[in-house]
């Protein structure tokens, strides 16, 4: 019997019958970048019908906790898979896929795609800045700053539902400068500040940026419980 691989399938031919047996069918790369934290981009042989987007409860990625919160067709042959929690530095991740009963993944001539299990994805995130230093200064007891990195500067939006503290105060508004810049909605005194715990996870946008590389999160490594620095004026 003669094993024959034809546009992703496996031939079985026997005698005077041919029996079809559909293989798994994983992309050929699947990749992970600084750029997009959420994003696994999944590249195929052949370019996909665009027609076609499969639910996003079709893929599984590794990880405790970790869903897949929307799936979009990238023209060609990519696939975005886009995680609720963002993914870190050296994390090994896989992707799976169950082949949906409508709105599958098929290439351009109608050929599907089949259900695959524990693809590996290349982990191309470059080490991310880890948070360096929570402070409240006595002059401006309101603003919390914030820094990943060195001295470096840091850009994103306005995300105040990215940090969750331990204070009984209103995070009012994000500003990004050198620093994340925090601010409440009345002063910090002494005491409140050196008790001051922060936690940052990485949001679906707007996330924090250090030179070019999404700011470390709770995901990437376990900085909450940071007590803040009193700075006298």
């Amino acid at each position: 019997m003669a094993i024959i691989m034809y546009n992703g399938q496996r031939v079985l031919s026997g005698g005077a019958s041919m029996v079809y047996q559909l293989d798994p069918y994983p992309p050929d790369t699947g990749v992970v970048q600084n750029t997009n934290p959420f994003r696994i981009a999944a590249t195929w042989a052949e370019n996909l019908d665009q027609s076609y987007t499969p639910a996003a409860s079709s893929f599984s990625i590794s990880g405790a906790g970790r869903g897949v919160s929307s799936v979009t067709l990238g023209g060609g042959a990519l696939v975005n898979i886009i995680a609720d929690l963002a993914f870190s530095y050296g994390e090994s991740i896989t992707l799976s896929y169950t082949k949906p009963a409508v709105n599958f993944l098929r290439e351009t001539n109608g050929t599907p795609i089949e259900s695959f299990s524990n693809f590996a994805v290349t982990n191309s995130m470059t080490s991310q800045p880890a948070l360096s230093f929570v402070r409240i200064y006595e002059s401006n007891p309101t603003v919390v700053l914030v820094r990943w990195g060195s001295s470096v500067t840091v850009t994103g939006s306005n995300t105040p539902a990215a940090y969750t503290d331990n204070s009984s105060k209103t995070l009012q508004s994000v500003a990004y400068v050198s620093d994340a810049q925090l601010t409440y909605d009345s002063a910090f005194n002494q005491a409140e500040a050196e008790a001051f715990n922060l936690t940052y996870i990485i949001p679906s946008s707007g996330w924090a940026f250090d030179n070019g590389k999404s700011a470390e999160s709770a995901v990437a490594a376990a900085f909450e419980n940071q007590t803040a620095v009193w700075v006298p004026s």
